[in-house]
């Protein structure tokens, strides 16, 4: 696990002190995702994971000055170590802020723009590895860094006629306003991955909802069976359950929803990091190392 961590070069954090503040009421997911509204327009149709990072009220080095929306189909085994292929475009909205020039370095050589955006391309590397596929990025109106796994998708982002949905995980939960990452999988119906984390559970559909103050996990399934399948990726370390949900939470919820809250087993270290990690293996990637 370990060395999976590193691989992925998650960074890893402590979670802070719980706030002594009353805690705010939980709000319909699509109000949640209003803050997305402007970087959703990049996504493309047909894309099956759904990844909401808002991340700007962290502390270094899990901080982020941007707004980030991953959206990914089609996710693959890794040939060596490292990191699968999939199909994917990942959005960061940096709304007021100035977009760093290291980051415009990052994403590569300089290529004919696409739609008016600045575009650059990365070579990958053999086998893949680490991020070693290739990416295709651009600047658009010197707020957005849109990157896709090829050119065809950066030109359908590009066109910003997203209008995305997410098939049968609506109608979405309620989740908490404290939330900074929020996965949307649609898997439902496709084949398992043959990896040795499989990421695609029995063809599981769920929603993760991630809480910083203090680290929970939240999964809400429409089966039970399915719901017990996907913490799998959670536990036995570095998550356990919590509670089963309140009935109050219960009834905050579509009726067909499954509900389970997993909190970070005793001893582990920088937990918030290590849910980040496993939101990629819910999300959908494929990790050996």
């Amino acid at each position: 696990m370990r060395r999976s961590l590193s691989l992925l070069a998650f960074a890893l954090v402590s979670c802070g002190t719980t706030s002594t503040q009353p805690k705010p009421k939980p709000k319909p997911a699509e109000s949640y995702l209003t803050r997305f509204a402007d970087a959703m327009r990049f996504m493309p149709a047909g894309m099956q994971s759904h990844w909401f990072s808002d991340h700007r009220k962290l502390v270094a080095p899990l901080a982020a000055a941007f707004l980030r929306v991953q959206c990914a189909r089609n996710f693959q085994a890794p040939r060596g170590n490292g990191v699968g292929a999939y199909e994917g475009v990942t959005i960061e909205d940096h709304v007021a802020a100035p977009i760093p020039a290291a980051r415009r370095a990052e994403l590569g050589e300089l290529r004919p723009s696409i739609m008016g955006a600045e575009t650059r391309w990365r070579s990958g590397t053999p086998g893949g590895g680490v991020n070693g596929w290739e990416t295709w990025g651009a600047i658009v109106d010197e707020r957005f860094v849109v990157t896709a796994t090829s050119e065809a998708l950066l030109r359908q982002a590009l066109a910003r006629n997203g209008r995305p949905g997410f098939g049968k995980l609506e109608p979405l939960p309620e989740v908490d306003p404290s939330t900074i990452d929020l996965v949307l999988r649609d898997l439902a119906g496709t084949k398992p991955v043959d990896a040795p984390v499989p990421p695609n559970v029995q063809g599981v559909s769920a929603v993760a909802a991630l809480l910083p103050r203090p680290v929970r996990v939240q999964i809400w399934a429409r089966d039970a069976r399915e719901l017990e399948a996907i913490q799998g990726l959670f536990q036995p370390l570095p998550f356990q359950p919590l509670r089963d949900a309140s009935e109050a939470t219960r009834r905050a919820q579509p009726a067909d929803l499954r509900f389970l809250e997993l909190e970070p087993s005793p001893g582990v270290d920088q937990p918030l990091g290590q849910a980040e990690f496993h939101l990629a293996m819910f999300f959908g990637r494929c990790v050996r190392g």
